[in-house]
């Protein structure tokens, strides 16, 4: 059991590593609604991103998000595991698609800037593939 506690405080450590120096400083030791508000000022400068446009968008994203670590060229698809080209992104319905992984039963963001472009809730998928059917055959 002790092994187990330093193999996880090892991976815990490593994780807080790269947070950048002094990043949460302004909210140690705060709770409840000065904790809250200093998180807030922490990351309200944040980028949003278009879902789709001619300038960077959330597939330039998902392209480095989700890219192969075997094939650079190549992005992982959700629910499949396959290695897909990058480039290949819609393609006219040949190519690779965009799923959000947050049930649309649970509040549909849709596409606009904000929740709906949230690179967080977006992951590479097959076109073809229905993830509720890929679900129940596993």
């Amino acid at each position: 059991m002790k092994f187990i506690f330093v193999i996880v405080l090892a991976i815990f450590s490593s994780l807080h590593a790269d947070i950048p120096e002094g990043y949460y400083y302004s909210a140690a030791g705060l709770s409840g609604e000065d904790l809250k508000s200093a998180l807030h000022d922490i990351i309200d400068d944040h980028v949003e991103f278009p879902y789709t446009s001619t300038s960077t968008d959330t597939w330039d994203i998902l392209k480095e998000t989700d890219r192969d670590p075997n094939n650079p060229d190549n992005v992982i698809l959700i629910y499949t595991g396959w290695s897909v080209d990058a480039a290949q992104e819609y393609n006219n319905g040949q190519g690779w698609s965009r799923e959000h992984v947050w049930a649309k039963s649970h509040g549909d963001f849709g596409t606009a800037i904000g929740a709906g472009t949230d690179v967080h809730n977006l992951r590479p998928c097959d076109i073809s593939v229905n993830p509720f059917m890929v679900y129940f055959l596993h």
